[in-house]
């Protein structure tokens, strides 16, 4: 079959880049020919498959957006695709003008202490999808039950889960060579934190929660040392405050910080997966975050890392997992062995082939 895949860009190989390359990978190795279509010529070489590039600017409002995506993108002359696989915005308007769609659902993050603008983006995000779009597809794929259950409840009969992979690939070290290895000090206390840095964009990160328990916890622990993976307009405040930033890392350098970190924590308030939790588990590096978001389907709650109600709760639960550490190390490995990406691939692909060739027969996926 050949499919269509609509994404506004593939970049960096980290998050949802990282999903839809898993996907283009899953469709190839079954048999499938993939044709994606991105916004942005930024997009990473050597994607499986043909890539072409809309080449047209983000715009506001976001109704506009996928305005001029629809008419330059022209779905209704078919470009001889066979089912269509909407992964992002601003490609949702799309689902109406073609016969055989699914799409794969992130989420619409929480627009809480957003500007105006943006939560008037958020809203027709909301509308766009979920009223008026979603409901011509003949599918949908999502990451989590969290995200499942926050789709209307029409939407939700023709919803399935499938949690990702994380099994992130890299060379296994001990603490001590992967911090060498780093030029890392081998007494420091390490938290590590991955991710996009954009406080007003993204706000229900809590970055700026962590940087205020960053100030605390200098104070009250010898050779503090935060660790920041990502990018972002506001990673020079993580810098100006004595973490240590890596930018740009591939796959072992981030394996490698994993297993140097003596735990990686998030005060982020929504979340429809959270890889670098799913990641750092697999390789024995326990976690702390919130309890919100998909978080409790994705961490082993006291076992491999510790859940807090509030972000009140987090000085006392970093304490806490530096003390249990090595108890929730072994917990997180184990753990993590639920998180593959070669069995994700597989069943992913083999959803939307079974779709979108009309199988008629119940779909189950998961490996839980």
């Amino acid at each position: 079959m050949r499919i269509g895949l609509l994404a506004e860009r593939i970049q960096r190989g980290f998050g949802m880049d990282r999903v839809l390359t898993h996907l283009l990978q899953g469709l190839h190795e079954a048999g499938h020919e993939t044709v994606t279509w991105v916004v942005h010529p930024d997009t990473l070489p050597h994607l499986p498959g043909e890539v072409r590039v809309l080449g047209i600017e983000q715009s506001r409002p976001y109704l506009a957006y996928e305005t001029r995506a629809l008419r330059a993108l022209k779905p209704w002359q078919g470009h001889g695709i066979e089912g269509w696989v909407v992964a992002s915005l601003p490609f949702h308007s799309a689902l109406p003008f073609v016969k055989n769609g699914v799409v794969l659902d992130f989420g619409l993050p929480s627009s809480e202490n957003m500007e105006p603008q943006a939560k008037s983006d958020f809203a027709a995000m909301g509308w766009l999808q979920h009223q008026l779009c979603w409901g011509r597809a003949k599918g949908i794929l999502t990451l989590s039950d969290f995200l499942k259950n926050s789709l209307p409840i029409s939407l939700r009969k023709k919803t399935t889960v499938l949690p990702l992979g994380g099994n992130l690939e890299g060379t296994m070290h001990s603490k001590e060579e992967a911090r060498s290895l780093l030029g890392l000090p081998q007494k420091g206390v390490l938290p590590l934190w991955v991710g996009h840095v954009d406080f007003k964009g993204q706000p229900y990160k809590g970055v700026e929660t962590l940087l205020r328990l960053g100030k605390i916890l200098e104070q009250e622990v010898n050779h503090f040392l935060p660790l920041a993976v990502g990018q972002g307009p506001d990673l020079p405040y993580l810098q100006e405050a004595g973490w240590s930033v890596f930018e740009s890392v591939d796959d072992d350098l981030l394996s490698t910080l994993y297993q140097a970190a003596d735990l990686v924590w998030s005060a982020s308030t929504w979340e429809g997966f959270n890889l670098p939790l799913a990641e750092a588990q697999k390789w024995g590096c326990p976690v702390l975050a919130l309890s919100s978001g998909a978080h409790p389907e994705v961490v082993w709650d006291r076992q491999s890392g510790l859940l807090v109600g509030h972000k009140e709760g987090l000085r006392e639960g970093f304490f806490q997992v530096l003390e249990e550490k090595e108890m929730m190390g072994k917990a997180a490995s184990k753990w993590g062995e639920r998180f593959s990406w070669a069995e994700w691939r597989q069943e992913a692909a083999s959803w939307v082939g079974r779709i979108l060739e009309n199988e008629t027969a119940p779909i189950q996926v998961g490996r839980w």
